[in-house]
Parts: structure tokens; C-alpha cells; sequence
């Protein structure tokens, strides 16, 4: 497999959670493997482990319009250099679509809204002859969002716990 070296920039969408971008010597710009999955509520390693198993997620995703076209990619750093997998732009989009409608994932559904909300707030302010929004403006917009649905999850996790504990409470009884 070729590596190719690359530049990288994460772009933070909650305190935490990071997507890494990746341009490469062509000007292609690439998202990382990893973050890619976790942005959407995946496990780390879902993307790779479901191409190797050929599994019905992989299938769907596929039919999503994912390629699983991977590049990856080499960077230099102080602690020398690390090389990370790569997926487009447009299959990050497969996968947001399909952990957001076929799998339910609340993180993929709050990304997908939080990317359509900034690009249709860009697209009115062009419109009107306004400035398109900063970077850091979308970075804000989408932090604000995906913040409230990671607090919402925290929310509903300590719920069903303090469920459980009332349910074996009762149980004892």
C-alpha cells in the first residue's frame, strides 16, 4: 500500500471529540478513519474491522454510496512519524447517513444536523450579500450542538441507571 504524506488539522466538534482533516500533496482532503467513526457514535475501529468481515453493515454503508476507498497517510512530528487510514469527504458522508438513519446513532444525527445547519446559515448569509460565516463561527455552531446531544446521552444513561438501581431496590423488597 502507498502512504502518502500529509498535512493535518483536527477540527474540535465538542470538548473531546475531534475530527482529523487530512490534505494531501494534491490538495485532497481527507478525514481520519478513526475520529470519522467516533464523530458518529461508532467504535474506533468499526470502519476497519466491518470492511475486512465484508459485514452487512459494510453492505449497507456500500449501498449508502460508500467506496471504503482508504489512503493512507504519513505525517511528521516531534516524536517522529505517524501514519493514520483516511477515508473522502464523501464517504465520511456515507457514514454519517448510515449511523444516523440505518443505525440511529444520535452523535451521526446531531453531526448531519449540525453541518446542515451551518452550511443553510452560510448559504442565507451569501444570499444576502452578508460574509460567509468563520471557521470559527461554524466551529461554535456545531460544538453548541453536538455538546447538547453528548449531555443529552449523559442525561439518559444516568436515568436508565437510576432505574436499574430503583428496579433491584424493588426487586430486594
Amino acid at each position: 500500500m502507498n502512504i502518502v504524506r500529509a498535512e493535518r488539522v483536527d477540527f474540535q466538534v465538542a470538548p473531546g471529540v475531534f475530527l482529523e482533516f487530512y490534505r494531501l500533496p494534491s490538495g485532497e482532503k481527507r478525514i481520519g478513519l478513526t475520529s470519522a467513526a467516533l464523530v458518529c457514535g461508532l467504535r474506533k475501529g468499526y470502519l476497519s474491522e466491518s470492511a475486512k468481515r465484508g459485514s452487512k453493515g459494510f453492505k449497507a454503508l456500500q449501498d449508502n454510496g460508500y467506496t471504503g476507498q482508504q489512503i493512507q497517510v504519513s505525517l511528521s512530528n516531534s516524536r517522529g512519524g505517524t501514519r493514520a487510514e483516511t477515508l473522502s469527504l464523501d464517504d465520511f458522508v456515507a457514514v454519517a447517513e448510515y449511523a444516523a438513519l440505518d443505525l440511529g446513532k444520535m452523535p451521526a444525527k446531531t453531526i448531519i444536523r449540525a453541518l446542515t445547519r451551518v452550511q443553510i446559515r452560510d448559504i442565507a448569509n451569501r444570499a444576502f450579500g452578508e460574509s460567509a460565516l468563520t471557521l470559527e463561527q461554524i466551529r461554535q455552531s456545531i460544538c453548541s450542538d453536538y455538546a447538547k446531544t453528548v449531555n443529552w446521552l449523559d442525561e439518559d444513561r444516568s436515568d436508565a441507571h437510576e432505574i436499574d438501581e430503583h428496579l433491584l431496590f424493588l426487586h430486594v423488597l
